[in-house]
């Protein structure tokens, strides 16, 4: 009695990523370094609830935290092959601060030009306020002299310690 027997190569799940983290939202672009014979089906699984069965997707990753990635490969010949990447920061998304501020007076005259600026914003670590009349200012609680009549719009520009910016825009 003789009988055959295949074999076929383990096929090898790998991938690299064009980026691994960034501000909230973050789109990652997954490259697919995997090797099989035959032509395989690939599966996806971000850690964020999202799938794919493309070769080599791009996924939104949101709201802030770390996500876990892997990738199955399943070959025509039903040899199968998991690469896990579920180290911790394989995808870190980084919260945002929200820029925020008021000011007083809300009007003013000749005689009292002085605005004052008080931010109100969450998690800034760095501030940068134009004041729509050519003036800035990177103090957290500025004052500013308008030296002519008129309505300004004044933009507040925070970041914070992961570089993440927002702006918040009052007139």
């Amino acid at each position: 009695l003789k009988d055959t027997v295949e074999v076929y190569p383990v096929p090898y799940a790998n991938f690299v990523t064009d980026s691994v983290s960034g501000c909230d939202p973050v789109v990652v672009t997954f490259t697919n370094n995997s090797f099989s014979s035959g032509t395989p089906s690939y599966f996806w699984e971000f850690g964020n609830g999202g799938t794919s069965t493309a070769i080599s997707p791009t996924q939104l990753f949101t709201p802030a935290g770390v996500y876990g990635v892997t990738l199955t490969i399943i070959t025509t010949a039903g040899c199968l092959d998991t690469s896990k990447f579920v180290v911790p920061g394989m995808v870190t998304v980084n919260t945002r601060p929200q820029a925020a501020f008021s000011f007083s007076p809300t009007e003013t005259t000749i005689f009292d030009p002085d605005i004052f600026f008080t931010d109100q914003s969450i998690n800034g670590t760095s501030w940068y306020y134009t004041f729509g009349d050519n003036g800035s200012s990177t103090n957290q609680n500025p004052m500013h002299t308008y030296l002519t009549p008129g309505e300004f719009m004044v933009v507040q520009t925070v970041v914070n310690g992961f570089g993440c910016p927002d702006t918040a825009v009052r007139i």
